[in-house]
């Protein structure tokens, strides 16, 4: 059986999907009810545009035919589309509707087998280890139908297998994003994998911040958690400090505005570096209470497309500061990078938990 890897990362703000011989998939996490294209030659001009700004798909949901709408083409509907906020994010109308339009962007032939590797939110991961760890993991799998209704791909119909689904604790991915090389071997000279290795990793995403301790190549649960802070609390500053002003702005707007010095002749950099500093004063002191007893401790990691945002900000004097490569896709890329390894090694598991046999990577 050829098998396709696929790393997956379904944020609060950005869809991140890494699949084999597929550039990355990246967009934003939004989804709005979708319905019929009917204005007169706006056919053609979606057509023209690129496909990943037109994810108009249909699918099969307990036995009903939804039809949304994903990513920019959602928040560019006109509605009130916007971040959709379900925790569980597979099991949610959204949530899937989101999942499937990137596996159905990367699929390339027909009944294509995928094997999938996805994150759970540290907390959720520790708290929920034998509920929705395990229902993903079960229910996950199947075969699928999306088809497109509009744009590039009109009318296509993309079918799938989800042979197996893997699920790991958020920022995981970022431990095998670094020492996994693009080919699913494994980098023996890479520190990370240093005998009593103890490195730390802080994950910041839209909602939470996930605070990770790796000691010999393993998670340290009692010095890892998460905690609710994250990007979006200041873009809910900005979106006061606009709102003060009377400039009332869609949280699904705010990112591009935070990324401006000035808007509307108001002065966004100096409220945008309060509210960095802000947040980052509290992941620091989050972490260093967490990690005070780790005394050999020396470098801190930090990933997720947040995480970029206030690298600089984070001011740590006892502890090396790295930032990861594309911290934001380094999540599903680690993912991506796990289940080719897998494959590679000829341990993938179905949801019964027995090794899939005779399996080789797609061609």
């Amino acid at each position: 059986m050829e098998l396709t890897p696929v790393g997956l990362d379904s944020g609060y703000s950005y869809m991140k999907v890494f699949g084999y011989g597929n550039d990355p998939i990246i967009y934003p996490n939004i989804v709005s009810p979708g319905r019929e294209i009917t204005d007169e030659g706006l056919d053609d001009v979606l057509g023209q545009a690129k496909l990943i700004n037109n994810l108009d798909i249909s699918f099969s949901f307990n036995g009903t035919n939804k039809h949304f709408w994903v990513g920019k083409m959602a928040s560019a509907s006109g509605s009130d589309a916007d971040f959709f906020e379900d925790r569980d994010r597979w099991n949610s109308e959204k949530g899937r509707a989101s999942a499937l339009a990137a596996l159905a962007l990367l699929c390339k032939k027909e009944n294509e087998n995928f094997v999938l590797a996805t994150g759970l939110p540290l907390e959720d991961y520790k708290a929920n280890k034998t509920a929705l760890k395990k229902t993903y993991e079960n229910t996950i799998p199947g075969s699928y139908e999306v088809t497109f209704e509009s744009g590039p791909l009109a009318g296509e119909t993309k079918s799938f297998n989800i042979v197996a689904c893997k699920v790991y604790p958020q920022g995981l991915g970022v431990f095998f994003d670094q020492i996994l090389d693009d080919d699913g071997l494994q980098i023996d000279t890479h520190p990370l994998l240093a005998d009593d290795a103890i490195y730390a990793l802080i994950d910041v995403g839209r909602r939470t911040s996930n605070l990770i301790l790796f000691e010999d190549l393993n998670i340290s649960k009692d010095f890892s958690h998460s905690i609710n802070f994250g990007i979006a609390q200041v873009h809910e500053r900005l979106q006061n400090f606009l709102s003060s002003h009377n400039r009332f702005v869609k949280n699904r707007d705010i990112e591009v505005i935070l990324k401006k010095d000035i808007f509307k002749e108001l002065d966004i950099k100096s409220v945008r570096e309060e509210a960095l500093t802000e947040l980052a004063n509290i992941i620091k002191a989050e972490a260093q209470s967490l990690w005070q007893d780790k005394s050999l401790l020396e470098t801190i990691y930090t990933g997720g497309g947040a995480g970029q945002a206030i690298f600089d900000f984070l001011k740590f004097g006892d502890y090396e500061k790295v930032l990861i490569n594309s911290p934001q896709l380094s999540n599903a890329r680690g993912f991506y990078k796990a289940m080719l390894s897998l494959i590679l090694a000829g341990r993938v598991r179905d949801k019964n938990g027995g090794i899939i046999e005779e399996i080789q990577l797609a061609s």
